[in-house]
């Protein structure tokens, strides 16, 4: 279970975040959305262990965000590459495997084959849609326990974005939690539990099957309706 209590952020006494708090159990999907620049980037930060946070705190499966060591237990895919594009996918591959102890690079492998991609190609050769696959490869390929995902859906096709939805689906761990920051509600709603809105530095969370249930509403109308407050 990840649970974040009293989460406050600020960068040179500009407020970021106050007072957030959240809770996602094991299995869980949910989407973080909100207007660029609210936040969400610097949330998914702080989620990875790369931001600390002023005030709060954070808990995975009762770990405390105390020490660098509970990034073993967290994918993120964010907004850099974090390599040289001249190097190829196998590289790219085996530079992981260094990493992370928990990489399964036969399951990625697995899904490089069915997106068609050579892994001789180089990252430079690839598409913005293929480098996209590539890169979702090396999250799935992980055994965490959080996965986080910044904008995935940005910049593809909408071909290329159903079919890292559909891998995100179905080559998830099922005990992992999964957080994506997405614009893209349109089409994807059904798959999330959670939605986490990020609005004037603060996050509003509902479930969203309870939501829809009760008021007849979509997470688009949800979306809007926050939008206009």
């Amino acid at each position: 279970m990840l649970i974040g209590h009293n989460i406050s952020k600020s960068y040179s006494n500009h407020l970021i975040l106050q007072n957030i708090n959240f809770a996602a159990e094991s299995g869980e999907m949910i989407v973080l959305t909100g207007e660029n620049g609210s936040g969400k980037t610097t949330l998914l930060n702080i989620l990875a262990n790369l931001k600390k946070i002023d005030d709060g705190g954070i808990d995975l499966d009762g770990q405390h965000y105390t020490n660098n060591d509970i990034r073993q237990q967290i994918a993120y895919l964010s907004n850099e590459l974090y390599a040289k594009k001249n190097i190829t996918i196998e590289t790219f591959m085996k530079q992981h495997a260094l990493l992370f102890e928990d990489i399964q690079l036969e399951k990625w492998d697995r899904l490089l084959a069915t997106w068609k991609i050579n892994k001789q190609l180089k990252l430079a050769e690839l598409s913005t849609g293929m480098l996209m696959k590539v890169r979702i490869g090396s999250i799935l390929a992980r055994k965490a326990k959080l996965y986080l995902y910044d904008e995935p859906f940005a910049n593809i096709d909408i071909l290329a974005r159903s079919e890292v939805m559909k891998a995100i689906i179905s080559e998830t761990d099922p005990d992992g939690i999964t957080i994506i920051s997405s614009h893209h509600l349109e089409g994807t709603e059904q798959l999330y539990n959670q939605l986490w809105l990020i609005q004037n530095h603060t996050l509003k969370t509902i479930h969203t099957e309870n939501y829809r249930e009760e008021t007849g509403n979509s997470l688009v109308d949800f979306y809007k309706e926050e939008m206009k407050k």
